[in-house]
């Protein structure tokens, strides 16, 4: 497709950027004892260079452009609308335009994990600079400013070796409820919800409870919260919540951090659903004290994931499974990869050829030395991830 006289390929999106249309020639190199011919001068003005278009105009171009899909029913007589009034009137909704050109966020990885890895861990490893790469601050800003300051902090923390600290954990909290909305239009069935607190988190379960009692309609949904309970206020932690007609709740909670955290996670959601059934599990790999939003929300994706198998087990309370080793992608310490027998299971999508990853090999890719310090930064590619999800999304709802 072009746009602005350019040619706009698909992982251009996200970038802002585009490549000259073929339509120019090479130049030929000079012949001596050959006139060359001169070119014509015109009265018209040379075209100067145009701004780039904002992620919202690249995203409708694709949408107008794509060879993939019908936007219209082309009748004898029909008059043409403008591209705004074709992309809303089409079968091609907001929604759509979003799911179609969220594939290139994983291809532009997909495309890194070849790469050797490094003699020595680098402050920014070549896995987490191509998250950054990808990530257009400027379309970040023109759509949203808490996500442009979140994106712009987040870049900042990786590039000087630093903690996102507190200011990190605030801007997770703020913005997971656009994260989430984005995450439950490209996941059908995640059914995510995101709470602020505690009593939040338990009115709403109860509220649940009784909907799918007196609908007797089965509900089942995943949950990201700070539980609160001897731990920080800003800790946060997910929940895997099925929700039958007449009986007892049954939930999965997932605490990313230490053992004692999910001893007090167990505790506090007895006291605030005594009725309900419950087991909870600790992956136990969060070793930062600022990254608990982002590995909970992980967590509670990979718990729609898994939810026909180890998630339906936990439901069914059996106790000391093994974590599959998905849930143990983003682990900061690679003692917490290289003890498992599955390290080498690959985690990728790709199950074969060089686009396949292992989860040592995603743990090592991704490790970095900051101080003192060596450790996986796959969490902060994570978060990028999410940052870059949540942009394409308030963008396409714009269109």
């Amino acid at each position: 497709m072009h746009i602005n006289g350019f040619k706009l390929s698909l992982p251009d999106i996200f970038q802002g950027q585009a490549s000259l249309s073929n339509t120019k020639k090479e130049k030929k190199p000079e012949q001596e004892g050959v006139v060359q011919p001169q070119p014509e001068l015109s009265s018209k003005p040379a075209k100067a260079n145009l701004p780039t278009p904002s992620l919202t105009q690249r995203l409708k171009e694709y949408a107008c452009g794509s060879s993939s899909v019908t936007l219209h029913d082309k009748k004898e007589g029909s008059k043409a609308l403008p591209d705004s009034q074709l992309v809303r009137q089409s079968a091609l909704s907001r929604d759509r335009v979003y799911l179609m050109a969220l594939p290139a966020l994983k291809q532009i990885d997909k495309d890194s994990r070849s790469d050797p890895l490094p003699e020595k861990a680098p402050i920014v490893p070549s896995r987490l600079q191509n998250k950054i790469d990808q990530l257009n601050l400027l379309d970040t800003k023109s759509l949203d400013s808490d996500l442009h300051d979140y994106a712009q902090h987040a870049i900042s923390c990786i590039k000087t070796g630093e903690s996102g600290g507190y200011e990190m954990n605030k801007f997770d909290k703020k913005l997971l409820p656009l994260i989430a909305e984005a995450e439950n239009k490209r996941t059908l069935g995640l059914n995510l919800h995101v709470f602020k607190s505690t009593q939040e988190c338990t009115d709403a379960l109860h509220q649940m409870e009784a909907k799918t009692n007196s609908t007797r309609k089965p509900n089942h949904v995943r949950i990201v919260y700070p539980p609160a309970s001897g731990v920080s206020p800003n800790h946060h932690a997910a929940l895997d919540v099925k929700f039958t007609p007449k009986n007892p709740p049954s939930i999965v909670g997932f605490e990313p951090a230490t053992f004692e955290n999910s001893v007090m996670l167990e505790h506090s959601l007895r006291y605030s659903m005594p009725h309900a059934k419950l087991n909870v599990v600790n992956p136990d790999i969060q070793k930062s004290d600022w990254d608990c939003a982002m590995f909970s929300l992980n967590h509670a994706l990979k718990a729609h994931k898994h939810e026909d198998g180890y998630v339906e087990k936990l439901h069914q309370g059996e106790k000391g499974l093994p974590i599959p080793a998905d849930f143990m992608k983003h682990a900061h310490a690679k003692s917490s990869i290289q003890s498992r027998l599955d390290k080498g299971c690959v985690v990728s999508k790709d199950k074969e050829g060089i686009q396949s990853e292992t989860l040592e090999h995603r743990n090592l890719a991704y490790r970095t030395e900051r101080g003192e310090r060596a450790f996986s930064t796959s969490i902060e590619g994570f978060r990028l991830q999410e940052i870059q999800r949540a942009a394409l999304y308030v963008a396409s709802q714009k269109l």
